[in-house]
């Protein structure tokens, strides 16, 4: 049911979904969701039984105006105590609204988000269908649920009538006290038209237009149009576990990258859905398994099977349906068909190579051959002989911020460093002269990758977007240790394992988000994470529906926010390779049981009696001991949990050994 003209913005009538709620009715259930003390909890309707209760309904706690609302009713409860409940609804994110509560001191009223499915906005009949946004309004409930007085404001830009509505709830106070009948309060609407503002600031990412006016006089917001946050997701190439300053390599120089990490939160346990190129960004952009996202292994630009398919649905697909620009710069590594490179899958441009690397200068591929160019815009070959690749880079994602920069936007910088080959500048060759080979090569491109994300970080500075745009900084999967590497040159620490292989050092990541105002600052994270979880966390940030399907990653934000916020995962499943030799990893808490492992960094011995390697992750973060002997049990439960994962992903996964 809708109902045209109960609104207005601007004079324009607006369509409200659902059902008008009338004074004498039951109230309609609803779900909403808050956080509070690290963890996230439901407000519901049977929790407001039993008291007199008021709804302050709004747009969102961001602007001045709205939060002088929240305050005001905050001020006029003080007195009441805990006689009656009081919430605030809106349609910010559940830690946003904790955080303005705690900084406004917002003791008599608790928050609760209808952000997930607007479920009380649709039961309660306050969506306006052309914004997407709440109307104004506020309700009175008798400790029954039954509702005795409704306002819905006329006019977008108009404030409650506080009094009005304080004095329903004190009436129902004294109709208790004195053992009167309850009253009904007529249903309120006012018009006044004010001009009005469209913002996203405390959660910082949803399109919401908020407009109120004070309650000791007009109070009018600029007109601008503030959008839903851009999006910047940089996902570097064979980067090693700690290889950036702020991760522990102290002989690395890498001041922008350590800058984003003091802006933002950086993780110490985020996990590579796959420890190879294809498999990791598959899982990345689809937010599933690998496997389960049709890319076990690598993609192969001869055997089109091995490409994503067509029918995933990618993170640039899932914001272009919710009115992004989306563009790839960099690697792709997907697919080499119309249908499976990156303009069939969500993006609107592209700019890079399509194969697992390049010649930074000549831009052909001459590893396995044959011999042969890539690289290509918007699906036609481009030469640029002779010009460096990222330096390229750095001016084609520039030129999108500087063409999509009054739109929401999708950035997917998929840099290709520091895969080999290994041509760092020569700047950045001189700096690192006094280190050993390989180092001294891996180093400088690491540092010329920091340069060039210090130079699109800084053009995000110039166009004034940084404070409404997520970045993500993260790498793929470990370093590599492979003979075109020179046999190595990056830096896993303490982890055992890199590129290739199972173990953490070939799985755990550097991996930073930041976006000012709404994720904290120079904070530490150190609950399990995985790639996979960007693509729901993603969705969440920016309020956009999730695709229609089975995702394996989760929503992270709670964990964004708190360091005591509980992770969405205690187990997690990878593979690499093919057949019965192919290496698969479960792990179920501190526990993980590797099979049929490989070491590519050599860092200790593997023999027969290894081919099911058990740790236990809290007494042994660098994998050196193998207790499957000691502990028997835990390696059947892993076993039996390996067959679970095995059988739901379904054709992709490494056959079960009987």
């Amino acid at each position: 049911m809708s109902r045209t003209g109960v609104v207005t913005f601007k004079g324009n009538p607006m369509t409200l979904a659902g059902e008008e709620v009338k004074v004498g009715n039951a109230a309609p259930d609803f779900t909403l969701h808050r956080f509070a003390d690290g963890q996230m909890s439901t407000v519901t309707l049977a929790d407001l039984k039993g008291k007199p209760s008021i709804i302050s309904v709004v747009p969102s706690l961001d602007t001045s105006v709205c939060q002088l609302q929240t305050k005001h009713f905050n001020k006029d409860l003080g007195g009441l105590g805990d006689k009656v409940n009081a919430l605030t609804v809106s349609l910010d994110l559940p830690f946003a609204q904790n955080r303005f509560c705690g900084a406004e001191d917002i003791k008599n009223m608790i928050s609760g988000s209808d952000y997930q499915d607007r479920n009380f906005a649709t039961n309660w009949g306050t969506l306006i269908e052309e914004l997407k946004i709440h109307a104004r309004a506020v309700f009175v409930l008798d400790a029954d649920g039954k509702v005795v007085y409704a306002q819905t404001v006329k006019e977008v830009a108009e404030e409650p009538d506080y009094d009005a509505a304080m004095a329903a709830l004190k009436g129902l106070l004294t109709a208790v006290a004195h053992g009167t009948p309850r009253r009904a309060f007529p249903t309120v609407l006012f018009w006044w038209a004010v001009e009005v503002v469209m913002f996203d600031r405390w959660h910082g990412l949803l399109v919401l237009l908020c407009v109120c006016v004070a309650a000791y006089g007009r109070h009018t917001l600029a007109a601008d149009e503030i959008r839903r946050p851009n999006v910047l997701l940089i996902y570097t190439d064979d980067q090693g576990s700690i290889d950036t300053n702020v991760y522990g390599s102290d002989d690395l120089i890498t001041p922008h990258t350590d800058a984003l990490a003091r802006r933002g939160v950086r993780f110490t346990q985020m996990y590579a859905p796959a420890p190879i190129c294809s498999a990791s960004r598959a899982g990345l952009l689809t937010g599933r398994f690998p496997p389960r996202a049709g890319v076990p292994n690598n993609v192969s630009p001869f055997d089109h099977s091995t490409d994503l398919p067509s029918e995933q649905v990618t993170i640039a697909e899932m914001l272009h349906d919710a009115g992004y620009d989306t563009g790839h710069v960099g690697k792709w590594h997907l697919g080499h068909t119309p249908q499976t490179t990156p303009l069939g899958q969500g993006f609107d441009s592209s700019f890079g190579h399509m194969g697992g690397c390049i010649d930074n200068y000549s831009h052909f591929f001459y590893w396995n051959g044959p011999n042969r160019h890539d690289l290509w815009r918007d699906g036609l070959e481009v030469w640029a002989d002779g010009e460096f690749f990222p330096d390229l880079m750095v001016e084609e994602c520039n030129r999108f911020l500087e063409k999509e920069r009054e739109r929401p936007f999708f950035l997917y910088w998929a840099i290709n460093v520091p895969h080999y080959p290994l041509q760092g500048t020569a700047k950045w060759r001189k700096e690192y002269e006094h280190l050993e080979s390989p180092r001294d090569m891996y180093a400088a491109f690491v540092s010329t990758m920091d340069e060039c994300v210090g130079q699109v970080l800084g053009k995000l500075d110039e166009l004034r977007l940084s404070d409404n745009t997520l970045v993500i900084f993260q790498s793929d999967h470990g370093h590599s240790t492979e003979e075109r590497t020179f046999g190595g040159g990056g830096n896993a620490g303490l982890y055992r394992g890199a590129k290739q292989c199972l173990f953490e050092g070939g799985l755990r990541v550097p991996s930073i988000v930041a976006l000012p105002g709404v994720i904290p600052e120079d904070e530490v994270r150190d609950q399990m994470v995985v790639a996979c979880d960007w693509l729901p966390t993603i969705a969440s940030l920016c309020n956009v529906s999730l695709p229609e399907r089975m995702l394996d990653g989760s929503d992270i934000s709670p964990v964004i926010q708190s360091a005591s916020a509980t992770s969405p995962h205690d187990r997690w499943y990878w593979q690499f390779g093919s057949g019965p030799r192919g290496s698969w990893a479960v792990r179920k808490g501190p526990w993980k049981l590797l099979a049929n492992p490989r070491d590519t960094s050599n860092k200790g011995p593997l023999g027969k009696d290894d081919q099911l390697f058990l740790v236990n992750l809290d007494d042994d973060i660098g994998e050196m001991h193998n207790v499957a002997k000691e502990h028997p049990q835990v390696v059947e439960e892993l076993l039996q949990l390996r067959e679970e994962y095995a059988e739901d992903i379904g054709e992709h996964a490494l056959p079960v050994q009987k």
